[in-house]
C-alpha cells in the first residue's frame, strides 16, 4: 500500500516548509494517520514557546509532544 501525504519540514527557526512524503508499507504493517493534529499542537507550542538563541529550557514530559516540542526549541537555538 502506498499513501501520499504532506509533511512539516523544520528547516530552521522560523522556517518550516510542507514537503510531498510517499509512505509505503506491506500488507500486514499499519500506517498511522491520526499523528497530524497532535504533532500540529506540540510544534505550534515550541514555536511560540519564545525560546531564543542560547536559552536553557526544560520540558516536563518526555513523551510524543515533549520529545516534538524538545526538538523545536533545539532548532530554534537553545542549549
Amino acid at each position: 500500500m502506498t499513501i501520499k501525504t504532506k509533511a512539516a519540514l523544520l528547516n530552521g527557526p522560523n522556517d518550516i516548509e510542507l514537503v510531498e512524503r510517499e509512505l509505503v508499507c506491506d500488507e500486514d504493517e499499519v500506517i498511522v494517520q491520526s499523528l497530524g493534529e497532535p504533532i500540529a499542537c506540540a510544534m505550534y507550542s515550541g514555536l511560540h514557546s519564545g525560546v531564543q538563541l542560547g536559552d536553557t529550557i526544560v520540558v516536563m514530559g518526555g513523551g510524543f509532544a515533549g520529545q516534538i516540542i524538545a526538538q523545536v526549541g533545539k532548532k530554534k537555538g537553545a542549549a
